[in-house]
């Protein structure tokens, strides 16, 4: 079987399953299925050229998902369905936003690639096994390094659009009940490296823009 059909399965069994956890049986570990599904659509359904409508409709579905379930009248069956199929949208969200951030978008600075490795080595093994204030701040240096060196001009906008899907993504799993503990930890950091570079990009586009 091709991953692009094992890519396109698993896009089908995520929507079913959201559906049906949704209506039938909200427990947790469905979410976590769901969420390992949209990994794997982001891994193999994604292409280059597609990263940017993807992140902009993924940001869409956040924020109307977010913005429905405020509302007093919806809930329930319908909270539970959003809830999940944002469990499936984020796992995808992330790995298309991650490989934005800092693989397809990074020039070949050698110093600020390292910073990127060493970044998101360190969120995972903080996340897995310690959590230390301190480590916050060196991934946030770490990020402004890598935002510095490794993104250039004309990928700015790619990146700032990658790191808000990210955010929001990140974000909208941590609220999901279920989901916590070490995941939880380990986006916490991953968000503290990435704001660290999105800061610096973010800067950059307003004096340019601003002159």
């Amino acid at each position: 079987m091709r991953l692009a059909t094992v890519g396109k399965w698993a896009f089908i069994v995520g929507l079913v399953l959201a559906g049906v956890g949704g209506l039938f049986s909200p427990v947790g570990w469905v979410v976590w299925v769901l969420a390992i599904l949209g990994v794997i659509v982001g891994l193999l359904n994604i292409a280059a050229e597609d990263t940017q409508s993807f992140l902009l409709a993924a940001i869409a579905f956040v924020l109307s998902a977010t913005a429905l379930n405020t509302i007093p009248f919806v809930g329930g069956t319908i909270g539970n369905i959003l809830g999940y199929v944002a469990a499936f949208v984020a796992g995808a969200t992330i790995v298309a936003a991650v490989w934005t951030l800092f693989v397809a978008k990074m020039k070949p600075a050698l110093v600020g690639k390292w910073a990127f490795i060493v970044g998101l080595v360190l969120a995972g093994v903080a996340g897995l096994f310690f959590q230390v204030g301190w480590m916050v701040w060196v991934l946030a240096i770490l990020g402004v390094i890598v935002g510095l060196l490794n993104i250039t001009a004309e990928d700015t906008q790619s990146f700032l659009l990658a790191a808000i899907a990210f955010a929001l993504s990140a974000t909208a799993l941590n609220t999901i009940p279920f989901v916590g503990g070490t995941i939880g930890n380990i986006l916490g950091y991953v968000a503290a490296f990435v704001a660290g570079a999105t800061i610096v990009a973010a800067v950059k586009t307003l004096f340019v823009t601003a002159r």
